[in-house]
């Protein structure tokens, strides 16, 4: 409860109760000797991974993303393997190594593939995106966020479906097309 709760604080834009959360799940796993349940995100590594990303703290946001991805490969684990590929390749495209972040988002989705997990496969789409995008590739940009769209729209997700627009629209402008940017910006409100 305190991972899932976690991950929703740090939604929320709560980090510190989000940190506080789930350190204190990380300690409670340690304190018993097990390993956190199989699934999606019940990893806290992988909440802590992000968080530190957030926080700028790379190294740290780093080193447990792969203890994280460590333990899920380890068992094979492939919801937990996506959520620590996600953090990893934050952490890379924060770092400016779209290089390392390609390897990663591509490894990561194929988890989220394998896992069945096509909402968390949008994020993916749109870390590809946004590596895409800072490589020049803008074609390559916004096929990811079209996926990503797809996706959002096949769960009636108005917030995924924004954002996805709205990245659809960065692309417009790096296009020199302001009127296709401007229909894709009122489509998000």
């Amino acid at each position: 409860l305190l991972s899932c709760a976690g991950w929703l604080e740090m939604r929320f834009g709560r980090i510190a109760e989000a940190t506080e959360m789930v350190e204190t799940a990380v300690a409670l796993y340690d304190n018993l000797n097990q390993l956190p349940p199989p699934g999606a995100g019940t990893d806290p590594l992988t909440t802590l991974s992000l968080l530190a990303v957030i926080g700028g703290d790379y190294a740290r946001s780093k080193t447990l993303g792969q203890q994280a991805w460590q333990r899920a490969a380890a068992r094979n684990d492939q919801q937990n393997l996506a959520y620590a590929g996600y953090s990893l390749t934050s952490v890379a495209l924060a770092e400016d190594d779209y290089e390392t972040a390609l390897d990663l988002a591509q490894k990561t989705m194929a988890a989220a593939k394998t896992a069945g997990n096509r909402w968390f496969m949008t994020y993916i789409h749109y870390q590809l995106g946004t590596i895409m995008q800072a490589r020049g590739e803008l074609a390559a940009a916004r096929q990811c966020y079209q996926a990503g769209y797809a996706i959002r729209e096949s769960f009636a997700d108005p917030d995924g479906m924004a954002a996805a627009l709205g990245l659809l629209a960065e692309i417009a402008v790096a296009d020199g097309d302001g009127r296709a940017a401007e229909q894709l910006y009122q489509q998000t409100i």
